[in-house]
């Protein structure tokens, strides 16, 4: 394993909220890196010969950190190179099915290179996607919210603290009570806050 994925899998925590494992978004953000992504890159022919080629690769990287990560953490670093020249950013997560590809989240972009996958890679990636993904939540203080998430989905990385509100004598539910993010509090859901 690389000196990239042993960073990424230290970094792992466990989500208070919903007991699933994520990165940390700080980590994404001082880990993913041109050096660190460059080590990771097989040596393919056109980073051999075009000189501009670890240019393209480098330009792409600050979109894409969290893509990087998942594909790290599934073993495929192989495939950065390639994703990242079929535009597949961070933007684009979290990814579904569309036959035998994947799409966007909004369905406009289809990576056709999944197809080429094997279907438990194409699983671990959609699992594990959910390891760099903010929830998408999204409040108006006038209206009750009802928000469906994917099971895998970590809340922690929505808030800069949580922690669960002790019972009363009265309430059996869990409570938790948190501060989002301030990129969130403005409307802002990507980036590393």
């Amino acid at each position: 394993m690389s000196r990239l994925y042993d960073k990424l899998y230290r970094a792992i925590q466990t989500c208070p909220l919903t007991e699933n494992e994520f990165i940390p978004l700080d980590t994404l953000h001082n880990e993913i890196t041109w050096p660190a992504v460059k080590q990771v890159l097989p040596d393919t022919f056109w980073r051999r010969w075009l000189s501009c080629w670890d240019c393209i690769l480098e330009h792409k990287i600050p979109g894409a950190k969290k893509v990087i990560a998942i594909l790290e953490l599934i073993g495929q670093s192989d495939s950065i190179e390639i994703l990242l020249l079929e535009e597949l950013t961070d933007e684009d997560l979290p990814l579904s099915r569309k036959g035998v590809n994947l799409q966007s989240n909004c369905g406009e972009k289809v990576f056709k290179s999944f197809g080429t996958w094997k279907p438990g890679l194409v699983d671990a990636f959609l699992t594990k996607q959910w390891m760099v993904i903010e929830p998408p939540l999204k409040f108006d203080a006038n209206y009750a919210i009802n928000i469906e998430l994917d099971k895998y989905c970590v809340l922690q990385l929505a808030f800069s603290s949580c922690h669960e509100v002790p019972k009363t004598m009265s309430s059996t539910a869990h409570v938790y009570e948190g501060v989002l993010r301030p990129r969130r509090q403005h409307g802002l859901d990507n980036g590393v806050s």
